[in-house]
């Protein structure tokens, strides 16, 4: 009913438990259904997903190996031309012929000094925290402008937690999600 509100994962991962084809097919049918309101996020993974799915946690060089492939795999796939891709870690045979209607922005996640330029060179826009954007926006902006594109151009989402109540609702909540980095320094120093 809201024809303006954008829709999106903060986000998925497309490099162990899910294939990128699968992704890219996914993103491609929301976009037949709400056309220029998709966006994709993506990121490298986090071991409690990732390891407990598939037994694998590669180090993070590697998983931004893999992420940067899939990102190449799922575009590819997007314009509905048969990909054939044989790839490092990737092997795809396949074509979306229900490809997007337009270019769906694919949202890079990034909490640290070198991811933050990778995604600024790979990804459409960010995904991150208020803090790593603060520290680390000057890299999201190099690797964006070493691709050719322009920073201010591009979205960014600054993921914040917030609980509604008091300490001990903050401390129920701490302990569901302090898998996530920078949610709850202040309950469980992770940062």
């Amino acid at each position: 009913r809201i024809d303006r509100a954008w829709m999106g994962t903060t986000v998925t991962c497309p490099i162990l438990r899910y294939s990128p084809a699968v992704v890219a097919e996914a993103f491609a049918s929301l976009s037949l259904l709400y056309p220029g309101r998709i966006f994709l996020g993506v990121g490298s993974g986090e071991a409690l997903n990732e390891h407990a799915a598939t037994g694998q946690w590669p180090d993070w060089e590697e998983r931004w190996q893999r992420l940067i492939e899939a990102i190449g795999v799922i575009r590819q796939l997007w314009t509905g031309q048969h990909v054939s891709h044989r790839g490092k870690y990737y092997k795809v045979d396949a074509r979306l012929y229900d490809a997007p209607p337009e270019p769906i922005p694919i949202l890079t996640a990034a909490n640290g000094k070198k991811a933050m330029r990778l995604a600024g060179e790979h990804g459409d826009g960010l995904i991150t925290d208020p803090a790593t954007w603060k520290e680390y926006k000057s890299e999201w902006e190099t690797g964006a402008r070493a691709a050719g594109k322009d920073p201010a151009a591009m979205p960014v989402i600054a993921e914040k937690f917030v609980v509604v109540g008091g300490k001990e609702e903050a401390e129920e909540a701490a302990a569901l999600w302090r898998f996530i980095p920078k949610a709850f320094e202040s309950y469980f120093g992770i940062g």
